[in-house]
């Protein structure tokens, strides 16, 4: 049995989810070696934990690229 895919995706945004993965990921990358150069805060509220959530954002969006890529072909 065939599937019939009801919409297509954009391959433009795919790719922009892949890049803006990435310059999430990195943008991760510089705050971790920046806090752990200057010191860590680890009060969780109000400490320096955004580079957390800047890596899990940026590896979600590449996720989401690369399955809507392959999903394309």
């Amino acid at each position: 049995m065939e599937r019939i895919k009801v919409y297509k995706g954009k391959e433009w945004l795919a790719k922009f989810f892949v890049v803006f993965g990435i310059l999430y990921t990195l943008i991760a990358l510089g705050l971790l070696i920046k806090y752990s150069s200057a010191g860590f805060d680890f009060h969780f509220p109000s400490g320096n934990w955004n580079f957390v959530l800047f890596f899990l954002q940026g590896i979600l969006f590449v996720i989401m690229g690369v399955a809507s890529l392959k999903r394309r072909k």
